[in-house]
């Protein structure tokens, strides 16, 4: 609303532009919403229910060694009744523990049970906003389903279109492992066929932190080079005409390979813009960038509304917009340059100012080597674009002939690989900066805009003076902290079926109780500690070394300093927790064991260590849950017990040699609610005003029915993650108070 109104006061002497400019702004509004009613329309009878849902696989994505996902569209749902709905829609299925032998492939028709339940949203501050994700790919609902849910059926369905490319995808990109090394092959397939997948973790990381994420992206830099390689043989054959044929030819290749990659905005993007310009010029008419990128936007938009809540469109856009109007002022501060340095320096830099904001908003992460590293790799990458399509056109006829194309591009590949990977490892490849304020978002377009117009700041002039008292003024508000009563803030995030738990003590210490999974602390703890401004972890706790506690630790050991961590002393035997104890040792991070007894202060606040015990307790069924550390975290007259996993063995002798030590304002609920025959007695010897269960969706029943009876009969006041989101609790060490994040509507407190 902001917005309008100040369009419709720089419009006030073009009344009529004004209110067609607020009218296209309703319609495009209305056109989001009618998008997503119509996406979840179809699914809204059959959420939560239980079924056999018929239909065919519609995309494989990538997936972990103990689960397979993919996309799947729903014909039709058959209920318990044995009633037939009509679905006619399209969800994202997980299955863990698949099926030996089971592959999906697209067109795959399949009987799924179980039922579809409706995406969950944004649920933690700064949190990833998971339904709008999966609305922007046109995915409506989410399912999860056993292995023996699963039925293979004959034949095969889909779009004959879809089902091609899709194997020639899969032959591309068996061509290139079957001539390059592993990493390479990946790194090619990731440039040519924007199969991110196929990339190695290492690479991925640092192409992302180094800002060059957008070469792994088939986006407008791929479509160009794809461009430029078939005019060279249009013209070839053409004698160095431009005719209708070639442009047609040029427009078929070009839309082949927006399929070939999958059909990303990105893509789209820059092949509309490159036929759009093609069609001016071959009928005389000139084509201003700034039109072709609007009429371009208002195509897409068109056809796939939801795609403006996509982040690779909001990018793209964004990087074209401010390379068209950016670049031709850049170029005259490069004159001494020569011409072509000078250019691509400038379209680099319009590029990544145009984007900065985008990219310290999502992702907070800026790197000093972004422009001279793009300089580097963009002229290679170009080279590897055309090798890898010859490579692919060849290896489709015949693995020999492609050959050739896949060694010459080889030693490319390879220092496109091990390049920016040296890059990242040094010292302040990526700064980490804390979402800014839009004020600052603001100011920083207004100079933009007035870079781009000429304005110069010499000589001095009233108004001039007075724009800069008033953007003096706007940063120093707006970077104010907000008030707070210098008490403890305890937060539990949702990180789904996982625990972690951020206390912010009354001087400033930041302390991460667990992280959840590794996937969890990548979308929620991460971009959660960055809206509290966090740089430095004072200390990390973890409780137990199961996945769904410690997984989340690392993205947050990758993005902050962490000064120290505590634990139990017990260990995981498996690969991902060996390589957590191998980042930490390389971070330089002490640990330290602590059991009970243990007494941790940090200013004001005291944790006392209530379990394990020095001997620790063995043969529980799982050692690991039962000998959880339990935390009686104290603030003045507050006071917060944490228990981790702590299962019925566990709790049993906790009772035993700690009863007298429990009481505590908040507690959490031990194992995320599963049944414990000794919780009414915990529940008895703490006498919590309030109890949080920390829960995700999940196979196993948590929170059990008994557990949440018991809670009841209490009297104690209750939250849950899964139903209530991030829950925030305050304390200046006398009154408690609390909040959760979702809406009050969907909060049942008792």
């Amino acid at each position: 609303a902001a917005f309008a109104a100040a369009c419709v006061l720089l419009l006030g002497k073009k009344p009529a532009a004004a209110v067609l400019f607020l009218l296209f702004c309703g319609l495009g509004m209305f056109s989001a919403q009618l998008a997503r009613l119509n996406l979840s329309a179809p699914l809204q009878p059959v959420w939560g229910q239980r079924g056999t849902f018929t239909g065919y696989v519609t995309e494989v994505l990538p997936s972990r060694e103990d689960s397979a996902a993919f996309l799947f569209f729903v014909e039709e749902m058959q209920g318990a009744d044995g009633q037939v709905l009509p679905v006619q829609e399209q969800v994202r299925v997980q299955i863990f523990s698949p099926p030996a032998g089971f592959m999906p492939v697209y067109g795959m028709p399949l009987q799924l049970q179980g039922k579809i339940n409706e995406p969950r949203g944004q649920r933690n501050p700064g949190g990833f906003n998971y339904a709008q994700y999966l609305a922007a790919h046109g995915i409506s609902g989410v399912m999860t389903v056993f292995p023996q849910g699963i039925t293979v059926l004959p034949g095969q369905k889909g779009n004959v279109l879809t089902a091609f490319f899709t194997r020639v995808r899969h032959r591309a990109a068996a061509v290139f492992t079957h001539h390059l090394p592993p990493v390479e092959a990946g790194l090619l397939a990731g440039m040519v066929l924007g199969q991110r997948d196929l990339v190695a973790e290492e690479t991925t990381a640092a192409y992302r932190h180094l800002g060059l994420a957008h070469l792994l992206a088939v986006s407008g830099l791929h479509v160009g080079y794809v461009a430029a390689f078939v005019f060279f043989f249009t013209a070839f054959f053409s004698r160095g005409r431009h005719s209708w044929l070639t442009l047609i030819v040029t427009g078929l290749f070009l839309l082949a390979y927006v399929f070939l990659t999958g059909g990303q905005p990105p893509v789209w993007r820059a092949a509309l813009m490159l036929l759009i310009t093609m069609v001016a010029r071959q009928t005389g008419r000139g084509s201003d960038g700034l039109q072709v990128l609007c009429a371009t936007g208002l195509i897409l938009l068109f056809f796939r509304p939801l795609w403006l809540f996509s982040l690779s469109f909001q990018f793209s856009f964004a990087a074209t917009t401010g390379i068209l109007l950016f670049t031709p002022r850049l170029q005259t501060y490069f004159q001494r340059l020569p011409q072509t340095l000078a250019a691509s320096l400038a379209v680099t830099l319009a590029a990544q100012a145009a984007v900065l904001p985008l990219q310290i908003h999502h992702f907070g992460i800026i790197s000093l080597f972004t422009v001279p590293l793009n300089l580097l790799c963009i002229p290679l990458v170009g080279v590897v674009m055309v090798l890898g399509l010859a490579a692919m056109l060849c290896g489709l006829a015949s693995l020999v002939a492609a050959a050739p194309f896949c060694w010459s591009a080889l030693p490319l590949l390879t220092f496109l690989d091990r390049v920016p990977r040296a890059f990242f490892a040094l010292p302040a490849a990526s700064l980490t900066l804390p979402p800014l304020s839009p004020v600052w978002w603001c100011l920083y377009y207004a100079f933009w805009g007035a870079f781009r117009q000429g304005v110069r700041l010499w000589p001095l002039t009233g108004r001039k003076i007075i724009v800069f008292f008033l953007a003096a003024n706007l940063i120093l508000f707006s970077g104010m902290p907000a008030a707070f009563g210098g008490g403890l803030q305890m937060t539990f995030l949702d990180v789904g079926q996982g625990l972690a738990i951020y206390l912010c003590t009354p001087s400033k210490q930041h302390i991460l109780v667990d992280a959840g999974t590794a996937q969890a602390g990548e979308a929620v703890v991460v971009p959660y500690l960055r809206t509290q401004a966090v740089k430095k972890i004072d200390l990390l706790l973890l409780t137990h070394p199961h996945d769904d506690h410690y997984g989340g630790m690392v993205p947050v050991v990758e993005n902050f300093r962490v000064a120290a961590i505590a634990g139990s002393g017990l260990r995981e035997e498996t690969a991902s927790y060996a390589a957590w104890e191998k980042l930490c040792k390389e971070r330089h991070i002490p640990y330290y064991t602590v059991k009970q007894g243990n007494v941790l202060t940090l200013g004001e606040l005291k944790i006392h260590i209530l379990w394990p015990p020095v001997d620790y307790l063995k043969n529980t069924g799982d050692d690991l849950n039962n000998n959880s550390l339990v935390l009686h975290i104290n603030f003045k007259d507050f006071s917060c017990l944490v228990t981790g996993d702590l299962e019925e063995a566990g709790l049993k002798n906790l009772l035993v040699t700690q009863r007298g030590k429990l009481k505590a304002d908040v507690v959490q609920i031990p194992h995320h609610g599963s049944r414990n025959a000794y919780l009414a007695q915990f529940l008895q010897a703490a006498a919590p005003k309030l109890a949080v269960i920390p829960v995700g969706p999940n196979p196993y029943g948590h929170p059990h029915a008994d557990v949440l009876a018991q809670i009841a009969q209490s009297g104690c006041g209750l939250y849950r993650t899964d139903q209530h989101g991030a829950v925030t609790i305050t304390s200046d060490g006398r009154i408690l108070t609390h909040a959760s994040y979702l809406p009050a509507a969907e909060v049942v407190m008792r």
